[in-house]
C-alpha cells in the first residue's frame, strides 16, 4: 500500500497521528481496525476479504476538505474498499464536522466510539498526554530520512508513542509528517539564529513557549512568564 500522505505541523517536524478506536475489533489480519462490530474475516486467495455485511466507518480530521489531511482518509478507504470488495467504506468528516469543528472533542469521539478513526495533530493530542509534545521539539531529527526511519512503524519513536496512544484508549495506526517548519515574516530573509533576534514569533501554545528563543540566544528560566519572542 502507498505510503500515506503527509498531514500537520509541529515546530520543528510536522507530525500527524492517524488513531481508531482502541476496543474495536479488525475484519481481518491486514485490514485497521474501526467499529465495535466489525467481524474477524479470512482473505481468500484474490485478497478480497468476505464479508456478509457493510459498514461505513467515520474518519475525522480537523484540515478542511481539500488538503492531504482528507486526501489520506479518502486513499485510505479507497484501500479498505478495494480489500472488502466495497463492503467497508470511510466517509471524510473535515474540519472536524462530527463535534463542530473542535479538534480535542474530535478526538474525544473516537474514544468514546462515536467516530471510529481520526487524523489530528500531536499538539491536538497532547492535550491528553504531554508526552506526545515531545516529537515537536527542534532540532531532534536531521532529516526527514531521519523522521521515516525513527517515526515509521517499527522505528523506536513509533514505539515510544503507540503505548502512550494505547493509554488513551485509541490504536495507533501510523505517523505521518508534513516536513520541517519554517519560520516566516514579513520583515527579511532568516539564514541564521543570529537573524531572529527581537523578532516576535507567534508559537502553537501547546508548545511549550520559549522554544525559539534558545536559537535567538535567549533563554527562558523556568517560572519565567511565557513571551513570544
Amino acid at each position: 500500500m502507498k505510503k500515506f500522505l503527509a498531514l500537520l505541523m509541529a515546530l520543528a517536524m510536522v507530525l500527524a497521528l492517524a488513531a481508531c478506536g482502541g476496543q474495536s475489533a479488525a475484519p481481518a489480519a491486514e485490514a485497521p481496525a474501526a467499529g465495535n462490530d466489525a467481524p474477524a474475516a479470512e482473505a481468500p486467495a484474490d485478497g478480497v476479504i468476505q464479508l456478509d455485511q457493510s459498514y461505513d466507518w467515520k474518519f475525522a480530521c480537523s484540515a478542511t476538505d481539500n488538503t492531504c489531511w482528507a486526501d489520506m482518509g479518502r486513499q485510505f478507504g479507497q484501500y479498505l474498499s478495494d480489500r472488502t470488495g466495497g463492503k467497508v467504506t470511510v466517509t471524510v468528516y473535515a474540519q472536524d464536522q462530527l463535534t463542530s469543528g473542535n479538534q480535542q472533542e474530535g478526538i474525544q469521539a473516537v474514544i468514546d466510539g462515536s467516530t471510529d478513526m481520526c487524523a489530528h495533530s500531536n499538539l491536538i493530542m497532547s492535550g491528553f498526554d504531554q508526552r506526545l509534545n515531545v516529537v515537536s521539539l527542534p532540532f531532534i531529527f536531521e532529516s526527514t530520512d531521519d523522521v521515516d526511519a525513527l517515526l515509521g512503524a517499527g522505528g523506536a519513536g513509533y514505539e515510544a508513542l503507540a503505548p502512550i496512544v494505547e493509554g488513551l484508549g485509541l490504536h495507533l495506526l501510523g505517523v505521518a509528517e508534513n516536513g520541517f517548519r519554517h519560520v516566516t515574516n514579513s520583515k527579511k530573509e532568516i539564514t541564521s539564529p543570529a537573524d531572529m533576534k527581537d523578532m516576535k514569533i507567534r508559537i502553537p501554545r501547546q508548545l511549550g513557549r520559549g522554544l525559539h528563543r534558545p536559537a535567538a540566544g535567549h533563554l527562558r528560566r523556568p517560572g519565567e512568564p511565557p513571551a513570544h519572542r
